[in-house]
């Protein structure tokens, strides 16, 4: 997992392959094959874009703020859980998800391309009357800065995010540090992006039901938080309570 090691950006040239495209041309609109998250983002997209931290020693205008997106966006294709300063991590989601999106719209055009060997066999002849994808190939040989991320998103994520119906990632909001953390100074703290679908543990509660015990006020016979109890801060409560009603008892049998 990523951590703050992208709060601070660093010069770190990537790997952009030389992909050329002569076509250029409209992607065709998702139909019946795909689900509704390939023609439309599902989230709540910011009418303006929200300013970020210089990045890559290119200063704050576009080319420093692209080449500082790239490379987060490569980092969530990579390891599919990342943490970020908010205002990046909400930047990235929406770079994340459109590119996704033309993945699955390629797909439309091309037919499946999970069985594809390698990167190479996409510049073979059978291709080339295909401009759908020579433009994606252009378009994500520019967000992903390593070639084998590409064949990540054509074999690996889109059979994944075929037929989804909801967000291709997850935005969790973190606590500001406190100072005298160094990432103190980010006012608006961190968030935890992540792709649906990822190999890490769950975050937030388990949601693994039980029943709910006889006299509860919950209008659910299930519980979403089986093992409330057993949470840190709840085993302290129910510690500091047992030991409060002691102490009385222990006043009370010697008063």
């Amino acid at each position: 997992m990523a951590l703050r090691a992208l709060a601070l950006p660093t010069l770190q040239p990537g790997y952009l392959p030389q992909v050329c495209s002569r076509f250029a041309s409209a992607v065709p609109d998702a139909g019946d094959g795909l689900g509704v998250a390939a023609n439309r983002l599902l989230f709540h997209v910011p009418r303006l874009r929200k300013p970020l931290r210089r990045g890559e020693g290119l200063g704050g205008a576009l080319a420093g703020r692209l080449s500082y997106l790239r490379r987060c966006v490569t980092a969530l294709v990579d390891q599919e859980r990342i943490e970020l300063p908010w205002p990046a991590a909400t930047e990235t989601r929406q770079y994340c998800e459109r590119l996704i999106q033309e993945a699955l719209r390629t797909e439309l055009v091309t037919g499946d391309l999970s069985n594809i060997s390698d990167l190479e066999e996409l510049f073979s002849p059978r291709w080339e009357h295909i401009p759908e994808l020579s433009a994606f190939l252009e378009l994500s040989a520019f967000w992903l800065q390593r070639p084998d991320l590409i064949t990540k998103m054509l074999k690996i994520l889109v059979p994944r995010y075929r037929f989804y119906n909801r967000p291709f990632t997850q935005l969790y909001r973190l606590q500001r540090p406190p100072y005298p953390d160094r990432f103190a100074y980010i006012a608006q703290g961190f968030g935890v992006l992540e792709l649906h679908g990822n190999p890490w543990p769950p975050i937030g509660a388990p949601h693994l039901p039980k029943p709910v015990a006889a006299g509860s006020t919950s209008g659910s016979p299930l519980s979403t938080q089986p093992f409330r109890e057993k949470y840190f801060i709840n085993v302290l409560i129910n510690a500091a309570r047992r030991a409060s009603l002691q102490s009385k008892r222990d006043s009370h049998s010697h008063t």
